[in-house]
């Protein structure tokens, strides 16, 4: 299973259990993503990613992120657009500071962003 889906399972159980378990994902000091934006990403996801990503960002933690396509494209796959600019928003002030790897692995054969 993937994080989405299993938020999406947690939340449809527990309130409880689906803020703790973003609250532990958003905790870690290394956070790595394979596959990044592989499916649609809904509202209820975009908003954990939103909050993980955010704190990760306030907290100075590190992510990689690997993804088949390009960071425009992938702003795309949010569901509420708003959500997908506002993380995006985030994932280039992490790549600026170095706490973001970003890695495209598309067709071209791969763009590295970040340190």
């Amino acid at each position: 299973n993937d994080m989405a889906t299993k938020y999406l399972a947690m939340s449809s159980r527990s309130y409880d259990v689906a803020d703790s378990f973003k609250r532990s994902i958003s905790s870690l000091d290394l956070l790595i993503i394979d596959d990044f934006g592989k499916k649609r990403i809904t509202e209820a996801v975009g908003d954990m990613l939103y909050y993980v990503f955010n704190r990760i960002y306030e907290r100075n933690a590190l992510v990689w992120i690997s993804a088949n396509k390009s960071s425009g494209i992938l702003q795309t796959r949010f569901e509420h657009e708003e959500t997908g600019e506002v993380i995006f928003s985030r994932f280039n002030r992490m790549v600026n500071s170095g706490n973001m790897v970003f890695w495209d692995h598309g067709k071209t054969g791969g763009t590295e962003h970040g340190n």
